[in-house]
């Protein structure tokens, strides 16, 4: 699945934009075996988002996702799948994002998160949510127009998230 964000989206005229600064990420849709998804909380921004983050340097997509969650939950997880792709093109910001989804299975329980200075600022938690209550947290207003990149972000992964899940339990 795949889906590239613009400003159109939310009503915003795009500019011409020479040269971006691109960010390659990853967003692990983490399902425990009762079929909720780990999602984050950032208390001082008032917003969720699944886990994940950049990509390192050298380092496979694989190997991040398993990172991030790891970092961001505590918990270990197998990959199942490659979902797709969300690229943002933020011409206003001069930014471009490609995020790689992949839905994950939870190994064992959670272990200690590990967390950055900044996320610590930011308040990360998470929990398990059912996905339809994860679309609902998910669909809050962004005012700014990273926000609103974020928000659209989000609710694709977990809307691309629930397609395939429902898919495959028909199967």
């Amino acid at each position: 699945m795949f889906r590239e964000i613009t400003e159109a989206d939310f009503g915003l005229k795009a500019r011409e934009v020479s040269e971006y600064k691109v960010r390659r990420a990853v967003r692990g849709i983490v399902v425990s075996p009762k079929g909720e998804i780990a999602l984050l909380y950032l208390s001082a921004k008032n917003y969720h988002k699944v886990p994940g983050g950049g990509v390192d340097q050298g380092e496979s997509l694989e190997d991040a996702v398993r990172r991030e969650v790891a970092e961001e939950t505590g918990m270990r997880v197998r990959i199942e799948r490659p979902l797709g792709v969300v690229i943002e093109n933020m011409t206003t910001l001069a930014k471009m994002q490609i995020s790689y989804l992949f839905i994950c299975r939870a190994i064992g329980k959670p272990g200690k998160m590990r967390l950055t200075k900044g996320e610590v600022a930011e308040g990360v938690t998470w929990e398990w949510v059912p996905i339809v209550k994860a679309l609902k947290l998910l669909s809050g207003k962004a005012n700014s127009v990273e926000g609103k990149f974020a928000r659209e972000r989000e609710l694709t992964i977990v809307r691309f998230a629930a397609k395939a899940l429902k898919k495959r339990t028909k199967e």
